[in-house]
């Protein structure tokens, strides 16, 4: 909300003025010249005043555009109804930096529920991204390369579509606005943005060179960093994309076993991505999706498919109920042996996470193959697929060559993020903060008595919410207030306890504003 009752300064007659403590007082100093509010129409109007040379004003109504003066115009419109409600909006521009901003209204809404009727007062808008995406979406289908980065049209006007640039465990949009970021690149950043050690690494190596006509040394040397480090790795080769990689190895698999059947159990990337158009009968009816944590229906496909014909369970974990591994994937591993097929971790997100070694060291069973990505290098891209020795081998027959499979960009990058792992207490550090954050919302939805809670393990949380309306409003809220959020809640190495702090002060008050949208009933 804009503020506690603590910030009433002045009262009018009719009407009580009140600083929101997130602005600063008049004698501070300037803020932004553009501020953004909110509130229910049927109950508010909202008056801003801007004590600037000359005094300006400008009133929040409802259902009609008001310019109040030369330096400030109001516009308001209409949000889709949630709850029953109808939501309206005011900017307040200024050609002149406003040193400070008031909101004005009568007494009789200084109640508790008077207060929920509030948004909170920003200086944040998305303006510029907006722009930008609607330029992008003429010649960029969805307006980006990842479906998971594109925006949502419900979050409109509220979420950033652009990032510039990120340092530790914050980001900036391309409007200037602040984030603590905890979908870190959609997984990958397990240190932070802008890492002087990893980046310096990545400027030298482009000093000396990006690609090759043959291999680079930077190819053996981390070779054998992941074969110290990862309790399957006899053999490693290297491409760019976790997604490739895990393809990679389904082809290796194929090869090794002279099979055709894979038992999939979570997403392994685009390349392998079953049911959607454009994948011909013929290659889903060899890919069989099956469900986290439950033996039986891999039981039952080796027993309906026979053990002849599938030649791997290919498993990427379950965040929410991730620890049923603990139980589900040594049984997994004894399956495969007996059957003689191979079985295949998908430790993209997990690996250098969970552990560095990922959840195979994390749940002490060793797979035949795995693939590592994402926070192997820190975000600069890079995979890796590793295993078995004598199923490596099979590369020699089965076609896997990429040119830019020895970048060395990614390399040099994975090289110094493995010695930060090894010489800083990255691991604990992610569970730490993990945990706070965990234990936080927790202890807020309890206060508040709200059914939201967290699931999974720390380093790969999720906060579990009753539908995918209250997700969505909590992120939106969130960004209003200057946190990112994700299905999965990434921690970094740069996050402090302070800045988990900081987020759980906004992740409290966004949910009091999604409950207060009745959607956490």
């Amino acid at each position: 909300m804009c503020s506690g009752k603590s910030g009433v300064t002045l009262g009018l007659g009719a009407w009580t003025i009140v600083r929101p403590a997130s602005l600063p007082a008049c004698s501070t100093g300037t803020t932004a010249s553009r501020v953004t509010c909110s509130a229910r129409s049927s109950q508010l109007s909202m008056k801003w005043l801007s004590q600037v040379s000359t005094r300006t004003s400008a009133v929040c109504s409802t259902g009609r555009r008001i310019s109040t003066s030369r330096r400030t115009k109001c516009s308001s419109r209409q949000d889709r109804p949630s709850a029953g409600l109808t939501w309206k909006y005011c900017t307040v521009r200024s050609n002149a930096p406003m040193r400070c901003l008031h909101v004005v209204w009568p007494p009789s809404l200084l109640t508790s529920d008077g207060w929920a009727n509030l948004w909170p007062m920003t200086d944040r808008t998305v303006d510029q991204s907006w722009a930008l995406y609607d330029r992008a979406s003429a010649i960029i289908p969805m307006g980006t390369q990842t479906h998971s980065k594109a925006p949502r049209d419900v979050l409109r006007g509220t979420e950033p579509c652009y990032l510039r640039r990120g340092k530790g465990c914050r980001v900036w949009d391309v409007d200037g606005n602040e984030y603590i970021d905890f979908r870190c690149g959609l997984g990958p950043i397990t240190l932070g943005y802008a890492i002087p050690e990893v980046d310096e690494a990545v400027a030298r190596q482009l000093v000396g060179g990006v690609v090759f006509s043959y291999a680079h040394p930077l190819e053996v040397e981390v070779a054998e960093n992941l074969v110290d480090i990862i309790p399957c790795a006899e053999s490693v080769r290297f491409l760019k994309t976790g997604g490739e990689a895990m393809a990679a190895t389904h082809r290796l698999a194929r090869g090794f076993t002279g099979r055709d059947h894979i038992l999939t159990c979570g997403y392994h990337g685009w390349v392998n991505a079953m049911g959607g158009s454009g994948v011909p009968e013929a290659i889903n009816s060899v890919y069989h999706a099956l469900p986290w944590g439950n033996l039986s229906p891999f039981e039952a496909a080796f027993d309906e498919l026979g053990s002849d014909n599938i030649a791997a369970v290919s498993v990427a974990c379950s965040y929410a109920d991730i620890e049923l591994g603990h139980q589900f994937l040594p049984a997994l591993r004894d399956l495969t042996e007996r059957h003689g097929a191979l079985l295949i971790f998908d430790e993209i997100v997990t690996g250098f996470r969970l552990a560095r070694g990922g959840a195979q060291q994390y749940f002490d069973v060793t797979p035949d193959l795995a693939v590592f990505a994402k926070g192997m290098s820190n975000g600069v891209p890079l995979s890796a697929y590793l295993g078995r020795r004598d199923v490596m081998e099979k590369v020699r027959d089965v076609v896997i060559s990429s040119t830019f499979g020895g970048d060395t960009l990614g390399l040099a990058a994975a090289q110094a993020v493995m010695a930060i792992y090894e010489r800083e207490n990255v691991i604990d550090t992610l569970w730490a903060r993990g945990l706070r954050l965990h234990e936080g919302i927790t202890a807020i939805a309890g206060r508040r008595a709200v059914p939201v809670g967290m699931a999974g393990l720390p380093p790969v949380g999720q906060i579990e919410l009753p539908s995918a309306e209250a997700r969505v409003a909590l992120e939106g809220e969130c960004l209003q207030r200057g946190v990112i959020l994700y299905s999965v809640v990434y921690p970094n190495f740069s996050h402090t306890d302070a800045d988990v702090d900081q987020a759980l002060g906004v992740i409290d008050e966004a949910l009091a504003a999604v409950q207060r949208r009745g959607l956490l009933d």
